[in-house]
């Protein structure tokens, strides 16, 4: 009778070991904006959390009941209106707060990374569930609205965040543009 084949064991790693270090290797990608807490959680088939509007903080942040009854620190994904102190501060701020009336029922979508290094979570806000976000972007989303407007410009601060949230980026450079080119808002 023939010798049953052996298995060839690593005396450094069991299977066990290798496993383990292939999940946790894959799992910490080394990203500061990668929190430890559960993100919102959003079925697969619908990308877009329904929120209800608890407090405007400023022109790029809000704090929003999401389904679980949690509120969360919200900051807008791809722009940055202008902070305390810069010029056309007011403006982002009182604009999003007449577009977000405590109580007002909103949808967020979220990119890839859910939470940034202060623990806030990234999100598109949109007014209205979109159809088609592409093509109502521009009159259903606030980030591309604050950039329409020229109440804020496209985020450059953090370009690792930029590239692992970029679905709207092309976009939201366009809007930037013909605010820049209208003199709009920052822009004039």
């Amino acid at each position: 009778m023939g010798e049953k084949p052996r298995l060839r064991h690593f005396p450094f790693i069991s299977v066990t070991g290798f496993v383990l270090l292939i999940v946790f290797g894959a799992c910490s990608s080394g990203h500061p904006a990668l929190v430890s807490r559960s993100p919102v959680s959003v079925p697969r088939e619908d990308p877009f959390v329904r929120a209800v509007i608890v407090k405007v903080i400023d022109g790029d942040s809000i704090i929003a009941r999401i389904p679980d009854g949690r509120n969360e620190d919200i900051r807008l994904i791809g722009v940055d209106a202008p902070d305390s102190g810069q010029r056309f501060t007011g403006h982002a701020s009182t604009y999003t707060h007449s577009l977000l009336p405590v109580g007002r029922v909103v949808y967020l979508e979220h990119g890839p990374i859910s939470f940034d290094t202060k623990n806030r979570y990234l999100a598109y806000l949109w007014l209205e569930r979109p159809s088609n976000a592409f093509k109502q972007a521009s009159s259903k989303m606030l980030n591309a609205l604050l950039l329409s407007h020229g109440l804020a410009h496209v985020e450059t601060g953090d370009k690792e965040l930029q590239t692992l949230n970029p679905k709207y980026m092309k976009l939201f450079r366009g809007f930037e543009e013909a605010a820049r080119r209208a003199r709009r808002g920052i822009w004039s």
